[in-house]
């Protein structure tokens, strides 16, 4: 079963989000089976290809 998941990188205090489709059973920082986006909380922006995210919602 695959899932969407927000992968952490950047340093301490600093963090910085990868959106990813892992496995469910995968740890956070785990292996990705494919970058689909990235997060920064710091100074709110995303971004996210939705192409691929619908292609990989659709596989379930």
């Amino acid at each position: 079963l695959k899932k969407l998941r927000l992968k952490r990188c950047g340093r301490k205090k600093q963090p910085f989000y990868k959106i990813v489709v892992m496995n469910s059973s995968s740890r956070r920082d785990g292996y990705a089976i494919e970058e689909l986006g990235f997060y920064n909380p710091l100074n709110k922006t995303f971004k996210i290809d939705k192409g691929r995210t619908i292609y990989r919602l659709q596989q379930g």
